[in-house]
């Protein structure tokens, strides 16, 4: 799974962990209150998640994501061993002109 599909669940869980939210069913909240996470980890939880929530953050990541997922299908193209120099400098050519 990318960080891109798990963005969401990473998110959600540094929320349960920095402000204990939660509505998950079972959840055991007076165990939770008894200080399982002491504050030194909810306070990295919360930097964590401040900085991913961070619009320069989103922004950059979704661009640089972009921009590399173009890339996807000829980086496993010349990993194959049976590729050609003059058939990966077309592969290259190709991608530089989209």
């Amino acid at each position: 799974m990318h960080f891109y599909q798990a963005f969401c669940y990473i998110v959600k869980t540094l929320e349960v962990f920095a402000f204990g939210l939660h509505d998950d069913e079972g959840f055991d909240c007076q165990l939770a209150e008894k200080g399982q996470l002491d504050r030194e980890n909810k306070s990295h939880a919360t930097c964590l998640l401040n900085s991913l929530c961070d619009f320069s953050f989103i922004v950059t990541f979704l661009t640089v994501y972009t921009l590399l997922s173009h890339l996807d299908g000829v980086t496993v193209s010349l990993q194959r061993g049976a590729n050609d120099i003059v058939n990966a400098m077309d592969m290259v050519a190709e991608c530089k002109a989209a």
